[in-house]
């Protein structure tokens, strides 16, 4: 056996520990911590290939990061939402006053002297077909002005939900870049 020194420098690669038992245990428990340090991680080396690994993996394991996507997600989803309510609300207000005229019973005076009767919603439905000019001038009345209304943008209060919603994903693209900054 010789000198355990020089036992230790052996320029053998494939000996790395040479003929030392001592080296050889304090390489494997070596070998034993980095490995337990590894853990789940994919590598260990201070390359660049390697740290970008590292770094993407914390980005996907970030709970902050996983917090932040979901509010995003419920934020985009009740943006959506809110815009097709805002659609389907400025669609159906151009008929309302259409709808609020014809369900309306109103007493109409059939002769002088004599009681009056109840005009309703059938009543009008059924003077489309035996006086159809003015049932349509009666339909063309009450939607008119809603469908003017609604080819210009709509009224005041769908122009400000319409304003409320573009603010609201104005602030969405403010917090994904700060999402994004934290991800960097």
């Amino acid at each position: 056996m010789g000198n355990p020194d020089a036992l230790q420098t052996d320029p053998n690669p494939l000996n790395p520990a040479g003929d030392s038992l001592d080296r050889l245990i304090q390489m494997r428990l070596n070998d034993d911590a980095w490995t337990a340090m590894l853990g789940d991680l994919p590598c260990l080396a201070a390359t660049e290939i390697c740290i970008g690994q590292l770094q993407n993996l914390a980005i996907q394991n970030s709970r902050t990061l996983k917090a932040i996507d979901e509010r995003i997600e419920l934020i985009n989803n009740k943006i959506a939402e809110a815009k097709q309510n805002n659609q389907a609300t400025i669609k159906l207000g151009v008929f309302e006053p259409l709808v609020q005229s014809w369900l309306k019973l109103e007493d109409v005076p059939v002769q002088a002297g004599q009681p009056t009767r109840k005009r309703g919603f059938l009543n009008r439905v059924l003077d489309i077909f035996v006086q159809p000019v003015s049932g349509i001038n009666e339909i063309l009345s009450l939607v008119g002005v809603p469908l003017f209304r609604n080819a210009i943008g709509g009224d005041a209060a769908a122009q400000q939900r319409s304003i409320a919603i573009a603010d609201l994903q104005v602030k969405v693209a403010e917090v994904e870049n700060k999402r994004g900054d934290l991800a960097a």
